[in-house]
């Protein structure tokens, strides 16, 4: 169930972001809204959505014997739905396990380059010249290709230094832990794919604006699809349907976030709608009668009143009340309805399962309402 309302959340969320966020430029306020959107998806399934209901259930003894007793055992549909969950848990820890594999694999090739490259230290980051196809950031490690044209390497080097300095490194590295748990839901790589983009673009905006926006594009453009890492690093020639470039001469362009509060509104009270579970408050019905009721009875000027009747009619039984406006009836069930009425005063008609019980015993204080004339 867990995976479940996981997966739906991923799909919801990522449909609002494509919806209402991603051709913004605003991109930091995207950035932030993705990552809302990750830890969202990972905490509020574990929130538990419960409301209170109901319901009355039989205190018999002969009933209880002779339901556990009829009570038929189903043990062939057990065995089924154990070995529909077994083969599901087998099938989904083999996807994470060759996930993972890869993801080891990936990291060995990139500990091979930066062993084979020259590595310079720095106080931000560390530098790695080495026999790589495409510029890419790991981490704090920029690698760069051997031999690159000065223009080519500043403005590459800058773009890159960007993603070490705004920490991007860890949203992919949480991304990629997002997508290996829900593997099989194609929205969750969607989700990982608008993370990066949305990386290059802040990475780009920067750039551009130091470098210049003729010489960044020229860069950018040479550079195009030379990567062939695209997990657990940030390559510099990662694009998406050139939106990268239209993205840089877009105009800055505010968000206004009613239309996405509304739809993140609408998908919450779906989920709960979905999700929400009943805690089912088992009240009591007696067979021999054990609970009790009492009260006092009064008038709206707080005078007690002397003389009412309360009884429950389906039992046939009742009483008056005293001086004080005191009664007291035994034998009841919670389920019946005590009835209390006066000449001149409206009769009043009572559910006692509507009120609590303790220690076998219901007190009600009643407020006599007179007679309209």
């Amino acid at each position: 169930m867990l995976l479940t309302k996981f997966c739906l959340l991923t799909i919801a969320l990522q449909l609002l972001y494509h919806w209402g966020y991603r051709k913004s430029t605003d991109f930091h306020l995207n950035r932030w809204t993705l990552l809302f959107g990750m830890f969202f998806c990972f905490i509020l399934p574990w929130i538990p959505l419960e409301y209170e209901t109901s319901q009355i259930y039989l205190a018999s003894p002969v009933l209880s014997i002779a339901q556990s007793v009829n009570t038929p055992t189903i043990p062939s549909q057990q065995v089924l739905i154990s070995g529909q969950m077994s083969w599901f848990s087998i099938l989904y820890g083999t996807g994470i396990f060759v996930l993972c594999m890869l993801r080891i694999r990936d990291l060995f090739k990139i500990f091979l380059f930066k062993r084979k490259g020259l590595v310079t230290e720095f106080p931000e980051y560390k530098l790695i010249e080495t026999d790589v196809p495409s510029p890419f950031s790991f981490g704090r490690n920029i690698f760069l290709p051997i031999g690159l044209e000065e223009y080519e390497r500043e403005s590459v080097l800058y773009h890159e230094r960007i993603h070490v300095k705004q920490c991007h490194y860890l949203d992919l590295w949480f991304c990629e832990l997002f997508c290996i748990l829900q593997w099989f839901n194609p929205f969750a790589w969607k989700y990982k794919q608008a993370l990066m983009e949305n990386h290059e673009f802040l990475a780009d905006e920067a750039a551009s604006q130091t470098i210049g926006l003729p010489t960044y594009q020229q860069v950018l453009t040479n550079y195009w699809l030379r990567g062939n890492i695209t997990n657990l690093i940030h390559p510099f020639a990662y694009s998406t349907q050139l939106i990268r470039l239209s993205m840089l001469r877009k105009k800055k362009t505010f968000f206004s976030p009613k239309r996405s509060l509304i739809t993140l509104a609408f998908i919450l009270l779906v989920y709960g709608w979905l999700f929400a579970k009943p805690i089912v408050i088992k009240l009591p019905q007696t067979l021999n009668g054990t609970i009790q009721v009492a009260g006092t009875i009064t008038d709206t000027q707080g005078e007690y009143v002397m003389g009412a009747s309360v009884v429950i009619s389906s039992k046939r039984i009742g009483t008056l009340s005293d001086f004080d406006g005191n009664f007291s009836l035994s034998n009841i069930e919670q389920a019946d309805t005590l009835s209390v009425f006066m000449h001149g005063f409206e009769r009043q008609n009572i559910l006692l399962i509507q009120y609590p019980e303790k220690n076998g015993r219901i007190e009600l204080n009643i407020q006599l309402v007179p007679q309209k004339k």
